[in-house]
């Protein structure tokens, strides 16, 4: 169960990443970009996080991560 929760986390994180990358193709689309990419640091380091037995928490901060 754990390992299918942390590639879960990954796979959304990649999907947010493939959609930064599209955008950043685009001009003017950087702070859409730049939400993207935090999405991404938090979906891997929640994925990495769970893998290392840590308990789902619902927050959005990165500090406290």
């Amino acid at each position: 169960m754990k390992n299918q929760k942390v590639k879960e986390w990954f796979d959304r994180g990649k999907h947010d990443l493939d959609v930064a990358r599209i955008l950043l193709k685009q001009e003017n689309y950087f702070d859409i970009v730049l939400f993207h990419i935090h999405q991404v640091i938090e979906k891997y380091l929640k994925g990495y996080l769970i893998n290392k037995s840590w308990k789902l928490k619902k927050i959005h901060d990165l500090e406290f991560l």
